[in-house]
Formats: C-alpha cells, sequence, structure tokens
C-alpha cells in the first residue's frame, strides 16, 4: 500500500497506509511495524480514524462521520459533539473508551442545492480545535466556546488516552468583532460559489438568491473566534495564531504545555508563512510559490530589543 502520511521524530520517523504503521530509524531500519484496526471496529455504525499509535499499542482517534449524518440533514438529531476515542485490544475484542468529548457545533456550514446541499468549513467556526500527540500519548483542545467563556477567552486542556486531565490553562486575547464588511465579504464570495452551481445545473437554487442561501447558511458570532490556527510543536508547546494583526504580521502565542502561570510568548510571522513545527530556537513552515510549489523554509526566533 502506499504511504500517505510521514511523521519524524528525534528517534526515527514513523509511516501511515491504509493497512499498518510502521516505524524506522533515521537510517532507514524497521523498528516495529503496527497493523490498524480492523475496519469492523466503529463508533455507532461509524468508522474511525485512527490517527496516532501509542506505546503499549493501542490507538486514538475520531469517528468518521458524515457532514449530512452531523449536521442532522437525514431527519436526526443533529450531531454537537463527538469523542476522541482510545480504541484498543482486550482478548478478543477492540474496545473503545471515550477520551474527550469535543464541540463540534458550528464546524460545517451546508447550502440546499436541489436534492442535496454544497458542504463548506464554516469560516468562523468556534468548534474545538484538537491535536494528537502520540508521543505524550494524550489529545490537546483549544475549546473556543462555552457559557464560562468570554469574547477573546479560550481554554487549553491536555487529557491523556486514559481520560485524565494533565493540564489546563485559560488565555485570554484582544476580542475582535465581526465587522460588517468582513461578512458581507465572506457572504460575496460563498454566494459566488454557489451562482457556479446554478451555472451547472440551473433551477438548483429552487427561485432563491445565491446570496440569501448563503447568509443563511453561514455562522456568524458577534466577536471572531479567539483562535484562528492552532499548532502543536517539537518544543513541547502549543502555538496559537490569534485575530490580532500587527501591519502586515499575522499575530501567534506559544505556551509550553504543563505550564500553569507564565504569560504567552508574543510572535510575529509574515501571512504568508504557514507554521508546522518550532523549536526554541526556530519556527519551521511552509511557504507555497506563484506555481503551487511548497518549500520548507525557518526562521530564527529574535527576541525583541
Amino acid at each position: 500500500m502506499f504511504p500517505y502520511r510521514i511523521d519524524v521524530d528525534e528517534s526515527g520517523f514513523g509511516v501511515r497506509d491504509r493497512q499498518r504503521f510502521s516505524y524506522f530509524s533515521h537510517e532507514g531500519t524497521l523498528l516495529r511495524s503496527v497493523p490498524n484496526p480492523p475496519s469492523s471496529v466503529g463508533y455507532q455504525g461509524f468508522p474511525i480514524v485512527t490517527d496516532v499509535v501509542l506505546a503499549d499499542g493501542s490507538f486514538l482517534g475520531i469517528p468518521n462521520v458524515p457532514v449530512s449524518v452531523r449536521l442532522g440533514l437525514w431527519g436526526d438529531d443533529p450531531m454537537y459533539t463527538l469523542p476522541v476515542l482510545r480504541v484498543h485490544e482486550s482478548g478478543q475484542q477492540w474496545l473503545l473508551d471515550e477520551v474527550f468529548t469535543r464541540n463540534v457545533r458550528n464546524l460545517t456550514l451546508a447550502v440546499p442545492l436541489g436534492d442535496g446541499h454544497f458542504f463548506a468549513a464554516q469560516p468562523y467556526s468556534d468548534a474545538d480545535w484538537h491535536l494528537l500527540d502520540g508521543d505524550a500519548g494524550s489529545v490537546v483542545v483549544a475549546r473556543l466556546a462555552g457559557n464560562d467563556l468570554q469574547a477573546g477567552e479560550l481554554e487549553l486542556i491536555e487529557t491523556s488516552a486514559l481520560g485524565e486531565t494533565v493540564w489546563r490553562r485559560r488565555l485570554g486575547f484582544k476580542p475582535i468583532r465581526l465587522s460588517e464588511v468582513m461578512l458581507d465579504t465572506t457572504i460575496d464570495g460563498l454566494a459566488s460559489t454557489v451562482k457556479r452551481e446554478e451555472e451547472i445545473t440551473p433551477g438548483i437554487l429552487g427561485g432563491r438568491s445565491a446570496r440569501d442561501l448563503a447568509r443563511e447558511a453561514l455562522y456568524a458570532p458577534e466577536y471572531l473566534p479567539s483562535v484562528a490556527k492552532f499548532v502543536l510543536t517539537s518544543s513541547a508547546e502549543a502555538w496559537l495564531q490569534t485575530q490580532e494583526r500587527s501591519d502586515s504580521l499575522s499575530v501567534w502565542y506559544s505556551i509550553k504545555r504543563g505550564d500553569e502561570e507564565s504569560p504567552p510568548r508574543r510572535v510575529l510571522l509574515p501571512d504568508w508563512f504557514s507554521l508546522t513545527d518550532a523549536t526554541d530556537t526556530h519556527v519551521w513552515g511552509v511557504l507555497e510559490d506563484e506555481l503551487g510549489t511548497n518549500y520548507v523554509v525557518g526562521r530564527r526566533l529574535v527576541r525583541p530589543s
């Protein structure tokens, strides 16, 4: 089977294909291979995407629920939460343990088109971000919505594969309102996409205007979600891109996982820099040129004078 994912760390690299996880030394020596759970293992009838294998041979993953089912478009109630699962074998059977329950409300929009729908990510989603860490055996969640959170606030929660909370930290950033100009621009962009569907299949909008359909499908909170991007790095940090701007630069904050009181470090990065990792001295990311070619790029971290 062809590999579709490669992860590199200090001890070597892991390769994932449709059948197994394989781990190699930096020299290419196969260290171990772990078969995927059987395809019959599922959650409420839905398959599980296992993205991480742990040291004990168990897996962390999430249910792969079709968007139409999650949004309740087939007559059932919408699914506003979905679990992160630990999948493990015990004797002759596979067991599922719920590690963390994620908020997936306002994650995806659906524009009705004839007998079907057009799906896209909600641009102003305040659903939970979650990232799996196989080395630590945990899931780290950025919680953006909740009655206990004010505008601009978020909560970082790290939970072990056994469901135990190992770190919890609340942060607050400057709240930024979703302006009418931003909202109109977003609606226009979505409406333009919907209009193209009408051009392909005349009458598919059912006499409705593309702009009205786009506006109804769009989740538009009073304030922008506090986090635009969320990355876990080799430096054992959580990096958060906020909605702030500093001239033409994006504003990121980094915080050591486990730290409960130090203020986060503020880092300015170019818009074109797509952050993927960081060490104590550098940030690493991807630059895409005008031809669509990706380049790995690094920038040295410099403290302000």
